[in-house]
């Protein structure tokens, strides 16, 4: 079994999940990076032939494995919020003593309109998390467009769109989130349904 399966990252081991595990199957297998961009486009560029409607949950594995690698975690994947019950969340985390200003992680592997599902998703979250933060982690290159759209205001809720080929800003964005610490929240009554809570056991911390 691999360790998307063992961490709860996949429920089962689907098509995706197999295919990444083909490649990496341990935590161990996981490629050495210099830096979290270069360890994202490594592992990407192992699926670069793989069929379209792989390539959305292939990117979550790869970011949920950089996390890991980052020892950024616990954190929850695919939550849906009690307060937001249409709204299911790709990774949120929650800094140590400060659950009301969660961090959400919203994967992309392209923009196109999505964004916009993306920002509204972003601006409920700050409507009941006032210190919430939203990242969109994208394969896209040109962001110049929705960063524009930040600044002048069209976009409300998303904070930075981040993309490993625009690597000083990737960077900055996962080393920043690598100095915080992390909590579940299990005592507090805020999910529709209990999360899947991702953290590797001590022993395997990389």
């Amino acid at each position: 079994m691999s360790f998307l399966s063992n961490l709860g990252i996949v429920k089962s081991d689907n098509k995706s999940a197999v295919l990444f595990s083909s490649k990496y199957m341990t935590i161990d297998d996981l490629p050495s990076a210099e830096s979290p961009s270069d360890f994202v486009l490594t592992c990407w560029q192992a699926f670069d032939e793989i069929e379209r409607d792989l390539r959305g949950n292939v990117f979550e594995h790869i970011i949920c494995a950089l996390l890991l690698k980052m020892n950024i975690s616990p954190f929850a994947i695919q939550a849906t919020l009690c307060l937001l019950p249409s709204v299911k969340y790709d990774i949120i985390l929650f800094k140590s003593a400060e659950f009301r200003s969660p961090i959400a992680l919203s994967i992309k592997t392209s923009l196109r309109e999505r964004y916009k599902q993306a920002d509204l998703e972003a601006f409920l979250l700050r409507q009941i998390f006032t210190g919430a933060k939203t990242y969109v982690v994208t394969l896209d290159e040109d962001l110049g467009n929705r960063k524009r759209d930040i600044q002048s205001g069209v976009i409300m809720g998303i904070n930075d769109f981040i993309s490993p080929k625009n690597p000083s800003e990737f960077d900055a964005v996962f080393k920043s989130l690598s100095l915080n610490s992390y909590d579940r929240v299990d005592s507090i009554p805020m999910f529709r349904t209990p999360p899947s809570w991702i953290q590797l056991p001590p022993r395997d911390v990389v």
